[in-house]
């Protein structure tokens, strides 16, 4: 019987081959390997087949949640952008109550770029050489009030900020602005109503800014991420009533209507002591005599100026209405501090009573250093 030639075949699934002269015998292997090599592969199988399931179900559930957030977002900006003109809703409680008291009145187009009736003004506006210097230091020894000086008809200067565009297409800045498509010129997205008035506002605050030992805090509450030594800049200013006092603002190149329609868009939650002097004569002596830029113009002329001034300043006055500006005549209220401390009851503060008038550039420009008192139990609106 000849011997068996025996060769393994590698990849036989464990048989072998037997070649037995010119003849090949197939010899089955091990049966038990071949069951564990197909356990193997049933496994694997079924974790491929979990993870494409789980895969599956993550992927759904994402594009649910994306789905879910564009919509919430499109309502948000729906909300936010195209929200209706309403009166000091924007605000929360304590803001309410406070800017209510100050502007009831104020019509206010809030929106994500502004809230117009945050932030209570007051502006002082009067001629010059009319104790308007004096009154600008007794308002200011209020609480929470900062007025600053005169700032050579800056506002007037910012109001162009809205007219350089009007004819352009933005309607002044005082309606929404519709947007301009991506391939146009002028492309800009949807401007809200009244967006323009916070820069406006924002202009004033910076060229008369909380004391330096303030913005210092700020910087700190800044820096240390909200501690609580420091000072949010807009919890601290909208605790402030913020304005000017300004002698130049009826000579912009603006009617009277057109500044009060500008002082109502930008300045909506403001009011306004408006200062004259019925003595004109002597207003023109002074102005003659103390003011350089006034030297060489004919006594005339600086009549005619200061009676077109007085004009505007009532126009404006009567534009505003009642509950918006007050007018003071110099005469009186120099002459008896409780026309002043009328004045203030009108503004809203509570048991502030002026002990005395100051007399700010007295003889000229001399200052007045009389200590002054408001009373102890002074509160602010």
């Amino acid at each position: 019987m000849p011997l068996l030639s025996r060769h393994r075949l590698q990849g036989g699934g464990g048989g072998e081959s037997q070649h037995d002269g010119g003849h090949t015998v197939k010899v089955l292997g091990d049966h038990s390997n071949n069951n564990q090599r197909q356990r193997r592969e049933g496994l694997k199988f079924g974790w491929s087949a979990s993870v494409a399931v789980a895969m599956a179900t993550i992927i759904g559930f994402l594009l649910l949640l994306l789905s879910f957030s564009h919509l919430q977002f499109h309502d948000f900006k729906k909300l936010s952008l195209d929200a209706p003109t309403i009166k000091n809703k924007s605000l929360n409680n304590d803001d309410t109550s406070r800017n209510l008291a100050w502007c009831p009145n104020a019509a206010c187009s809030n929106s994500a770029l502004c809230q117009p009736c945050r932030q209570r003004f007051l502006f002082i506006l009067s001629t010059g050489r009319a104790a308007s210097t004096a009154l600008l230091a007794m308002i200011n020894h209020l609480p929470n009030v900062r007025i600053g000086g005169e700032n050579n008809n800056e506002l007037y200067i910012a109001s162009q900020l809205e007219t350089n565009l009007k004819m352009h297409g933005f309607d002044g800045l005082r309606s929404k602005v519709p947007p301009k498509p991506p391939n146009s010129a002028w492309f800009h997205n949807t401007i809200p109503e009244q967006a323009m008035a916070c820069a406006i506002q924002k202009v004033l605050q910076t060229i008369n800014p909380p004391p330096e030992e303030i913005q210092q805090q700020i910087i700190s509450n800044n820096s240390s991420g909200g501690g609580m030594r420091g000072i949010n800049l807009e919890d601290y200013e909208t605790l402030q009533i913020i304005g000017a006092k300004m002698i130049l603002i009826q000579y912009g190149k603006w009617t009277a209507l057109e500044a009060s329609e500008f002082f109502k868009y930008n300045f909506p939650c403001a009011k306004y002591i408006i200062n004259t002097r019925s003595d004109i004569d002597s207003q023109v002596a002074s102005q003659k005599h103390n003011l350089k830029v006034f030297k060489d113009l004919d006594l005339a002329t600086l009549d005619s100026n200061i009676k077109h001034e007085n004009d505007f300043l009532s126009q404006f006055t009567q534009y505003m209405g009642e509950e918006t500006a007050r007018m003071i005549y110099m005469e009186e209220w120099t002459k008896n501090v409780t026309q002043l401390n009328e004045a203030v009851e009108w503004l809203g503060f509570r048991n502030c009573q002026f002990d005395k008038v100051l007399h700010n550039n007295k003889n000229g420009y001399e200052h007045d250093k009389t200590p002054i008192n408001v009373g102890s139990g002074c509160l602010a609106p």
